[in-house]
């Protein structure tokens, strides 16, 4: 995973993820950026895919880094099953049961989200078909 951005990444910080039975190693990254003055924590991540369960490990894991921040995240998180960001604590969601578009199209399925907690306004997403990857690409329009 990386992170790109036109503002100044001030600092980062990475952080192994519980590594499941069969499974490769994942991890969750942690930039402050400061945009135009204003701090913030945005931080991206590639999930298990293997099990629900080292899923759901790892999603407690990124709470427990992230629960006493305001922050973005996104990322791969290899699941369908929404409830699975029910761990992360006072966040919502860009993706969830009642809003869902197509981020892995060779299975129609979503597995990528942006997720945020704190003062930010959802104004609008969508994805991005024509790419060169696997994936849509997912953006979204948050207001601070």
């Amino acid at each position: 995973t990386a992170v790109v951005s036109k503002y100044p990444i001030t600092s980062k910080e990475v952080y192994p993820l519980y590594l499941g039975p069969k499974s490769e190693q994942r991890m969750l990254g942690v930039f402050a950026i400061d945009v135009d003055g204003t701090p913030i924590t945005f931080a991206n991540t590639h999930l298990d895919y293997l099990s629900a369960e080292t899923i759901r490990t790892q999603m407690r894991e990124v709470n427990s880094v992230l629960k006493d921040k305001d922050y973005i995240l996104t990322g791969d998180f290899n699941t369908t099953d929404m409830t699975q960001f029910y761990e992360l604590e006072g966040a919502s969601f860009t993706m969830c049961d009642e809003h869902r578009l197509v981020t892995f199209p060779s299975s129609g399925i979503t597995i990528d989200n942006i997720v945020y907690k704190g003062n930010y306004t959802l104004k609008k997403f969508g994805t991005v078909e024509n790419s060169f990857s696997d994936h849509r690409m997912l953006w979204a329009e948050l207001e601070m």
